[in-house]
Formats: structure tokens, C-alpha cells, sequence
């Protein structure tokens, strides 16, 4: 009855007693969640491929800002961090029967990028002196932080009504934040 933690021992084990081939059970079951997680992480794989084609569709960019390259994984870290904590939320609110917003979450993101944004903004115009760079990374931060906590806290919820375990949204959302967050940088920077 209830929620069983993954810690908690179960079936024989529970009552004291180990089972007689624990080895060759481990090893079952190790096998049985390799491939399901090994087809996932391939199709995670192909679909992250698609930043390098958006990198290669603003080669002349890239070539003519290479500072912004060196904040390209902040930006796109930002994007997977944030989206991860609000997709937490929304799967323990899935399990606990509490409602996460996604319109709660956005604010949220708003609300971070007050912080984040600048310390970004500051970073880059100390570390590189370009207040275009600077102006780009600050402006992508702020997209990327409400779009991923945005999509962190649907991703969830979508997955469950497509009868898919919420947990997939942690890569889910990693992927697409990559994918968006340079699209978004190499947009701004095109912009500015």
C-alpha cells in the first residue's frame, strides 16, 4: 500500500530472506532496461544533432563573432538547468497530485533572469569587453530561461498524456534547450 521508495527492499528480500540467484537477477533485469534506455539516449543523440546544423547555418556569423562561442554552453547549461528544476516540480507535482503552472513557471523565469541576466551581462563585458557580445548573450539568457521553465513544466505533463513515463523529460529537456538555446543565441546575435 502506498509508495514504496527505491531504497526500500521488496518481494523476498523485504522479509529477510535474499533470493537464491541474486546475481543472475540483477543481470536479467540490467539487461531488460538497457536497450529501452539505449534506443532513447540514440534518438536523444540524432535529434541533438540538429545543433550542429543550425551552427553550420550561421557559419558566417559564428566566423565573425567567435566571443559568442565561448558562452554558448552557459547560455545552453542555463537553459537545461532551469527547464530541469521546473520539469522536478512538475513531475512531483504529477505524483503528488499538487498543480504546477506553466504560466506560474514562466514567471518564475522571468523572475530568475532579474539575477541572471546581469551577472551574465557582467561576466561577458568583463571577460571579453564587447558590449554587442554582452547585449546578445544578456538578451538569449533571458529567452532561454522563460523558454525552458516553460517547457520544463509542460514536458511532463505531455509525456504523461501520451501515456510516457514524466522521468524522460530530464533529457528531453536538456536536448531541446541545447537546440534552442543556440538557435536563440545565434537569432539574437543576427538581431543585435
Amino acid at each position: 500500500p502506498g509508495m514504496r521508495r527505491a531504497t526500500e527492499p521488496s518481494g523476498e528480500s523485504a522479509k529477510g530472506e535474499a533470493p537464491a540467484k541474486k546475481g543472475c537477477t540483477d543481470e536479467v533485469e540490467s539487461m531488460h532496461l538497457f536497450w529501452p534506455r539505449a534506443g532513447f539516449l540514440v534518438v536523444m543523440l540524432l535529434v541533438q544533432s540538429i545543433s550542429s546544423v543550425i551552427l553550420g547555418g550561421f557559419e558566417g556569423l559564428i566566423q565573425n563573432h567567435t566571443d559568442l562561442v565561448f558562452f554558448l554552453t552557459m547560455i545552453v547549461g542555463l537553459g537545461g538547468n532551469a527547464g530541469g528544476q521546473s520539469m522536478v516540480l512538475s513531475v512531483r507535482g504529477l505524483a503528488t497530485g499538487h498543480q504546477v503552472y506553466t504560466r506560474q513557471q514562466l514567471l518564475r523565469g522571468l523572475l530568475l533572469s532579474l539575477v541572471l541576466v546581469p551577472l551574465a551581462f557582467f561576466r561577458v563585458l568583463i571577460q571579453h569587453g564587447s558590449l554587442a557580445v554582452a547585449f546578445t548573450v544578456a538578451i538569449s539568457c533571458l529567452i532561454v530561461l522563460a523558454t525552458s521553465t516553460s517547457c520544463g513544466t509542460s514536458i511532463p505533463r505531455i509525456l504523461l498524456a501520451l501515456k510516457i513515463d514524466p522521468a524522460h523529460g530530464a533529457a528531453i529537456i536538456q536536448v531541446l534547450m541545447d537546440i534552442g538555446g543556440i538557435a536563440i543565441v545565434c537569432a539574437v546575435a543576427v538581431i543585435v
